[in-house]
């Protein structure tokens, strides 16, 4: 009666006896699993949680204000997954400190494979959104960057200085 696995999971159960003393699952589905074992203890139960690999992105982006031509001064960025059809609602969410080059390593830890619009929030330029869903994979790092064409951005929402599509900044 303890025992159960997320919906999706394989099927878990097995006949151990003194022949066969030892049980092997491999976990492929996210979630909880309990589990009671009647052959060794009959009170022997204990749950199991396992999560997805995280997505991981690498983003480059450079802010409008800060950005002299050569180096960014860095600051920290907020960066949403927001779901690719209305309402857009949104999935994880990451901070990252861009580097002087305008580049940051994020990990997204509760969004799943898919794939979602990438938007960037920062206290002093506007919020700006990738110009389509980008597809990602659980365990994977997914490149993209804003700094290389307008059309990065939806609504080609960037502009060029000093060689370089940057985020708007306001005040």
């Amino acid at each position: 009666s303890f025992t159960s696995r997320p919906s999706g999971a394989a099927s878990w159960n097995s006949n151990l006896n003194s022949g066969i003393p030892s049980f092997k699952y491999v976990i492929t589905t996210a979630g909880t699993y309990n589990y009671k074992c009647t052959f060794h203890a009959p009170g022997m139960v204990g749950i199991i949680t396992a999560t997805s690999p995280p997505i991981n992105l690498n983003l480059n982006s450079i802010i409008e204000g800060f950005w002299n031509g050569s180096v960014m001064v860095s600051d920290t960025v907020k960066v949403y997954f927001r779901n690719s059809t209305t309402p857009f609602a949104k999935i994880d969410s990451a901070s990252v400190k861009l580097n002087s080059s305008g580049n940051g390593l994020l990990s997204f830890t509760h969004a799943s494979s898919g794939s979602y619009y990438i938007v960037i929030t920062h206290r002093n330029a506007l919020e700006t959104w990738s110009k389509v869903p980008v597809a990602f994979t659980s365990g994977a790092t997914v490149n993209y960057d804003f700094t290389n064409a307008a059309n990065k951005a939806y609504g080609d929402n960037l502009i060029l200085k000093s060689g370089k599509f940057t985020v708007y900044s306001g005040d």
